[in-house]
């Protein structure tokens, strides 16, 4: 991934957790909530495909 890239993916996920954390209401839709966590799932697996081979994972320290 290029600088340029990195950056706008750090102030998305910035932006994500700003929405999130400015709501102190839990998520009432089930299928919503799934959904955003399913998501969440896959942008973890995917960040991690592309890290340097030399980093430790959170699964790989547990």
């Amino acid at each position: 991934m290029t600088n340029q890239q990195n950056e706008e993916l750090i102030a998305i996920l910035n932006s994500a957790i700003s929405l999130v954390n400015s709501s102190s209401d839990a998520i009432s839709n089930r299928e919503k909530a799934e959904e955003i966590n399913k998501l969440s799932v896959q942008l973890r697996e995917a960040i991690q495909s592309k890290m340097p081979v030399t980093h430790k994972s959170f699964l790989d320290i547990n």
